[in-house]
């Protein structure tokens, strides 16, 4: 990916500042879960290329082995999958700011968290074999 493209991507959490554009996408749940919260990941995974000493560091003090990463992403995936959550998300602007935030966070720790999960924790949380790496 280009240095402009990891740009735009990182950037693209504004285009939710637009309210038409974020109504027309949040008004149906299928496309809140399938477009809105996946780029949300994306941006911050393209965010994470500029600090790229950041997470290394924080990995070495907190998360040496990903799990805590690994943890924290799951967490965030399966409590913004239900209904009543991305519901409040609409009423109340604190809970979309945390819908916003923790997304982003879970996509800022996951590029270096993929290579330091070992082969079983990495079957448990990405679904693949030991071994089909």
């Amino acid at each position: 990916m280009t240095r402009a493209a990891r740009a735009l991507l990182a950037a693209s959490p504004l285009l939710w500042l637009f309210v038409p554009l974020r109504q027309a996408v949040e008004s149906r749940m299928a496309l809140h879960m399938l477009v809105q919260l996946p780029l949300l990941l994306a941006a911050g995974w393209a965010a994470a290329a500029w600090w790229p000493r950041w997470p290394a560091a924080w990995a070495m003090r907190f998360d040496a082995q990903g799990l805590a990463s690994a943890t924290f992403a799951s967490a965030v995936l399966a409590f913004w999958m239900i209904p009543a959550a991305l519901d409040a998300a609409l009423l109340a602007p604190a809970v979309a700011t945390l819908k916003f935030l923790s997304w982003w966070l879970a996509g800022l720790l996951l590029p270096g968290d993929h290579r330091r999960l070992g082969a079983v924790p990495a079957s448990f949380f990405l679904g693949k074999r030991p071994g089909c790496w």
